[in-house]
């Protein structure tokens, strides 16, 4: 492996120069950028490309074009500042104080910086367009307190750059919410401002807050104050550090700190540490969380398939019990039909009996004819007889 610093960048490969003094070309990869030094492997072409450089017009057209690239890239950025009205934004600016990055933090944000022009804009410039945003979504008003400007220089910087930054931004907030017609008095808006290293905001962007809010955390964790990353996230500094007497209260009284980054590395390492077990406390707690979840599902599971054969055991009670039904109103019905066949059977019988006594008698039913004759034969006797008989009361009807 052989090492370098890459002087060219084109879509596909990077000229390298060599501690020797050679230029080397290789294959660009992901994460090249101009001024970096690398470890390469050398091509079988880079032999070609080396004894090209190796003459004076070779070097000097590289250089040229090295340096008409280094110099059609825009500034870099130096500092990047957060400021937190609620919502949160961070601005990156480069050594002229023109902004380079303008990104939300949170998503209340987005609305604020959505379609601001920005990239190349001088500071004041942009804090304009952002404050009028927040006045007119009522964000911001001249009652407005505990706004807090962070820095976190990323690069080295004058000594009042910092210092200069923040007094603009203070500026233009205060004119924003004061506008020159208006009759009543001024009213300053409480800014609280503090520089921070870049480690913070490297915490900050992990725990998805401003680099100011990072600041505040580790500073009232510092304190014994009690306050967790999501309520960091969803509240206001100002509605957090209500209790405590405000935000200044807990950033001030830390004014010796403010400027001491062992004391900031120590506050993050704590920090690092608690939100190190807080994640791992967290994963358990979801762990539990999902086994309670699986438990109890399972659970739900036994009882719908318990109360399923509950009623699957009921239906074929039931079913057996109309099946019974059904059985014992068959046999009724069945006595039922059979008693009606039986008298429908004694009707047709009598009928034909009728029918053969009226033929002439039946020897099994009824008398034959010649009995009939002889009994009608007797009768007619008989009642001659009576009226033969003189009635010993006149009075008295013969029957």
């Amino acid at each position: 492996m052989n090492r370098g610093t890459i002087m060219a960048l084109d879509h596909t490969t990077a000229v390298v120069l060599t501690p020797g003094g050679e230029f080397v070309k290789v294959r660009r990869l992901p994460g090249y950028e101009i001024g970096a030094e690398i470890t390469y492997r050398v091509r079988r072409n880079a032999v070609k490309l080396r004894r090209w450089l190796q003459g004076g017009a070779g070097a000097a057209v590289l250089l040229a074009l090295f340096f008409g690239f280094w110099l059609m890239q825009p500034p870099s950025v130096v500092a990047y500042v957060s400021m937190d009205v609620n919502p949160s934004v961070e601005i990156g600016l480069d050594e002229k104080m023109n902004v380079r990055k303008l990104r939300a933090v949170n998503p209340d944000a987005e609305a604020i910086v959505a379609e601001v022009k920005f990239k190349g804009e001088a500071l004041e410039a942009v804090m304009q367009a952002l404050a009028a945003r927040l006045v007119e979504a009522k964000l911001l008003t001249p009652h407005s307190s505990d706004i807090v400007i962070a820095s976190v220089p990323v690069k080295s910087i004058a000594a009042e750059w910092e210092s200069q930054v923040t007094e603009k931004m203070r500026a233009v907030l205060n004119e924003a919410t004061n506008p020159q017609n208006n009759d009543q008095a001024a009213v300053e808006i409480e800014v609280t401002t503090i520089s921070v290293p870049p480690e913070i905001r490297k915490l900050a962007n992990e725990q998805g807050v401003s680099s100011g809010k990072m600041a505040f955390w580790l500073a009232a964790e510092s304190q014994g104050r009690d306050v967790s990353i999501d309520k960091l996230k969803e509240q206001s500094l100002k509605k957090i550090a209500e209790e405590w007497g405000g935000v200044d209260k807990v950033l001030g009284d830390d004014a010796k700190h403010k400027n001491d980054a062992k004391a900031w590395k120590e506050r993050i390492g704590q920090a690092e540490n608690k939100l190190s077990a807080s994640k791992e406390n967290k994963a358990a707690d979801d762990r539990n969380s999902d086994k309670k979840k699986r438990e109890d599902k399972k659970r739900e599971d036994k009882k719908r398939e318990d109360k399923k054969n509950e009623d699957k055991k009921s239906d074929d009670k039931n079913g057996d019990i109309n099946k019974g039904r059904s059985k014992d109103n068959k046999g009724k019905d069945n006595d039922r039909k059979d008693k009606e066949d039986k008298k429908k059977e004694d009707e047709r019988k009598e009928v034909h009996d009728k029918s053969d006594w009226n033929k002439g008698g039946n020897p099994k039913n009824g008398p034959k004819d010649d009995d009939r004759k002889s009994g009608s034969k007797d009768r007619e006797e008989d009642k001659r007889e009576v009226e033969r008989k003189p009635n010993p009361d006149p009075d008295r009807r013969r029957p």
